[in-house]
């Protein structure tokens, strides 16, 4: 069994770098699958220095366990200091959407997609954003971004074959493209729509 490591005041006010200690034993107990340790470690980090990486790590394992408005505030500093970290807006994105604010979440997986143009997930996500507020041709717009991206993303294909079925469009080419890549519910829906 791993030894916790408890670091006394005095150490602290010599060097106060040790919270990449504790950051660092975080990490570690994630790798390992342990995480109410690795929380736990985090959360020592940051009662010593708002250490951004703890931070967004934290929120991620409130995220899991769907303590969005925890997860938000720690999401909230981490965007403070490095407002061009993308992977946190979206993730701040993600929580709000979760957390039923979803008019506020478009904002922030917008500036995600500013940032990384390039991240096919943060499209698909917007897309299923705005396909709950039944903005579908915006949804169908996204998830054309995504497979642009990503031409193998078998989910994106998916929801865009519902979005063109809510279109009223025909749906059978995506359903049929997401079947051949292996997602699992294309294979009902190529059955019942596509005749095949």
């Amino acid at each position: 069994m791993k030894k916790r490591i408890l670091i006394s005041t005095k150490q602290l006010k010599k060097n106060p770098k040790y919270y990449e200690v504790y950051f660092n034993e975080g990490a570690t107990f994630l790798k390992e699958g342990k995480k109410e340790e690795a929380y736990n470690s985090f959360s020592l980090c940051i009662e010593i220095t708002p250490y951004y990486k703890a931070l967004f790590a934290r929120a991620i394992l409130l995220t899991e366990t769907k303590q969005y408005t925890k997860a938000i505030n720690d999401l909230d500093l981490v965007i403070k200091e490095k407002p061009a970290l993308a992977k946190a807006w979206f993730q701040r994105a993600l929580c709000k959407d979760e957390a039923g604010r979803i008019e506020e979440s478009l904002a922030d997986y917008n500036t995600a997609i500013q940032l990384s143009p390039t991240e096919a997930l943060y499209f698909l996500n917007r897309a299923m954003a705005l396909g709950k507020l039944n903005r579908i041709q915006e949804s169908i717009t996204d998830l054309n971004s995504a497979v642009e991206i990503k031409p193998d993303y078998a989910k994106a294909y998916y929801l865009r074959a519902i979005g063109k079925y809510r279109m009223k469009e025909n749906p059978c080419e995506d359903f049929i493209k997401a079947d051949q890549l292996g997602y699992p519910e294309a294979a009902a829906a190529v059955r019942k729509l596509c005749g095949r």
